[in-house]
């Protein structure tokens, strides 16, 4: 077992900007680290963001990647949002960027750009950065150096030849090979320099070959891959080639598991139960299974996972890919005939044409589209199709979502209860079939009478249910726990409902709930709320935003010692309760102060 991130030589690096970051110096506002792709960039920057220096030194981080794909409304919101977590996104450019900027003025943030590809980029970027006006910095990885060109500019350099042995020698026994021959391990070693020659002294090829060869102590082995490799990598068709020869090895269900992170942004953080139930509905029905593939994926270094220090039901957390590698699979994937993507996230009108992509398999809507004409978009005929999100009952014919017979993952936002009834008849008919469902209810779904409560119990009997978020829909009360109720609820999100029965009764015994989030009067109830000790078994993040029937953090939270996270928006006296000011704790600080991280804010 290895799965741990190996760093070699990059300390003088990281020692040199962390300085340079740490030091008040208006002039050095940008700092840029440039390098050709492979060179591990990225891998440096984030040292530094999650380091101690930076934390102590910069209360207020926000990290985004840019991409090729350069949209800089969204860049600015993501940037914000980690900055203000409550400001509302629905803001124009133009409002985002005035905030933006008057919030790196106000506060020391640091704020990282990585992957900048174009001048023109940067250019439409630095605008919105108070540059030598503030205590703020910018942090750049990019490979273009004339991006590179102002404030202060680290060349990052390829690893000598002991770094690079060094690193290949740590992924590929990482307990060493002490007990081999001498001849043996002189044969490895000498192969082994070869290899770090021809991945031109590069740690992702470095890494990449270090993972296929885990474990291989024959040299003949090494000596084939050897001599498969070009002679030098002068540019990312010679990483991509190692990343060929990397994949031509794998298992041929780790090839099938590969080709599905096209699916996925290079910037995107991945999450861990998305992926498995995606593997899953490729064939697999076992968690045990699409967890052991992402632990081969991971020791071979074709993805970067982050463990959960808390692993209650997922070994990892989310996983990340290198920039390369979502490019790398969408070829491949392509090219072997097996992958065939639609994604429309930024599209508005679609052409009412879909339903004729007969070996479409997965359709990635955004909430906010519409078709051309004004029908309702047509789904019926995708036959193949294995995943939706982003569907809207509003403006897609949920009729045809009923006749799609290999639909296994699907996320949707549903209005009215005629079609909430029948999402979940259909659900209810097909549970074998179906493997992730998340529901956004929104709306003209009247859950207060009784026709109504008995729809939401229907709801949450679906085994495949994991994420529900009810908003705006009236709810008299929560179907009360069983056994065959909420089996596999993740996360819960209840707005404005004014739920008149104490929910927290029969939300602390859902069994898998991990993320809970109560905003605007989920509960207009007259009783306090109070949690049980060993209630909410799986809970790490909560959100307690607006609720004005709330007058205190609820006895009982500070029993819930697997909470990660904790926001709260409330009024000034309740967030006085929780807060500590100059020094003295609130009357409910005991309650949370076990919690890692917490963000506080108060409304009028």
């Amino acid at each position: 077992m290895r799965l741990k991130n190996i760093f070699v030589g990059i300390k003088e690096d990281i020692k040199q900007l962390e300085s340079v970051l740490t030091t008040d110096d208006k002039s050095n506002g940008v700092i840029s680290i440039c390098g050709m792709g492979g060179l591990g960039k990225t891998t440096l920057a984030t040292k530094i963001y999650n380091g101690e220096a930076v934390q102590r030194c910069f209360k207020y981080r926000a990290w985004v990647c840019v991409s090729q794909q350069f949209q800089p409304k969204t860049i600015f919101r993501r940037l914000l949002k980690q900055l203000l977590p409550n400001e509302s996104e629905e803001q124009d450019k133009d409002t985002l960027v005035r905030k933006f900027y008057q919030v790196q003025r106000d506060r020391k943030c640091l704020l990282v750009l990585d992957d900048v590809w174009e001048v023109d980029h940067w250019n439409c970027l630095r605008r919105a950065f108070p540059i030598a006006e503030a205590d703020s910095k910018v942090l750049l990885t990019t490979r273009n150096q004339n991006i590179a060109s102002r404030g202060y500019v680290h060349n990052l350099k390829c690893l000598d030849e002991d770094e690079g042995c060094e690193l290949l020698q740590k992924i590929a026994f990482p307990n060493n090979y002490s007990q081999d021959s001498y001849t043996e391990i002189k044969l490895l070693e000498e192969y082994g320099r070869e290899i770090v020659k021809k991945c031109g002294y590069l740690p992702l090829p470095i890494s990449v070959i270090g993972g296929t060869l885990h474990h291989e102590k024959a040299s003949i082995e090494w000596k084939n891959v050897c001599r498969n490799l070009d002679s030098c990598l002068e540019n990312d068709k010679g990483v991509n080639q190692i990343l060929d020869l990397s994949y031509n090895v794998l298992p041929y269900n780790l090839k099938l598991c590969l080709l599905y992170l096209a699916c996925f942004k290079e910037d995107e953080e991945i999450d861990i139960e998305k992926l498995y139930l995606l593997w899953m509905g490729r064939g697999e029905s076992l968690r045990d299974v699409a967890e052991r593939y992402l632990f081969e994926l991971a020791n071979r270094c074709m993805v970067e996972v982050e463990i959960d220090k808390l692993p209650l039901y997922n070994r990892f957390k989310s996983c990340r890919l290198h920039d390369m590698i979502p490019d790398f699979c969408l070829s491949k994937g392509k090219k072997e005939g097996f992958l065939e993507t639609l994604n429309v996230k930024n599209t508005i009108r679609l052409p009412n044409y879909i339903y004729k992509m007969r070996h479409l398999r997965y359709l990635f809507l955004g909430f906010l589209h519409e078709s051309v004409g004004g029908e309702k978009l047509k789904l019926e005929g995708l036959n193949e199709v294995e995943m939706i999100t982003g569907f809207n009952s509003l403006v897609d014919d949920i009729t045809h979502l009923l006749k799609l017979p290999k639909l296994r993952v699907f996320e949707g936002r549903i209005f009215y209860e005629e079609s909430l009834s029948m999402i979940v008849d259909h659900i209810l008919n097909h549970q074998e079939q179906f493997r992730d469902v998340q529901l956004n209810i929104d709306m003209g779904v009247n859950m207060d009478s009784e026709d109504g409560s008995t729809l939401l119990k229907r709801l949450v009997m679906c085994h495949s249910l994991h994420y529900l978020s009810i908003a705006y829909c009236r709810v008299s009360k929560l179907p009360t726990y069983e056994v065959q109720l909420y089996q596999n609820v993740i996360e819960l999100q209840l707005v404005d409902t004014r739920i008149e029965e104490d929910a927290i009764k029969i939300l602390e015994k859902l069994p898998m709930l991990r993320v809970l989030g109560l905003r605007r009067n989920p509960y207009m109830g007259r009783e306090m709320w109070r949690v049980e000790k060993g209630a909410m078994p799986n809970l790490s993040n909560l959100v307690i935003a607006k609720c004005s029937k709330l007058k205190m953090i609820p006895d009982g939270l500070e029993f819930i010692n697997t909470l990660k996270t904790l926001i709260i928006i409330m009024s000034e006296e309740f967030v006085k309760r929780v807060g500590v000011v100059d020094g003295e704790e609130g009357e409910d600080y005991h309650k949370i102060k076990h919690i890692p991280f917490i963000d506080i804010y108060y409304y009028d």
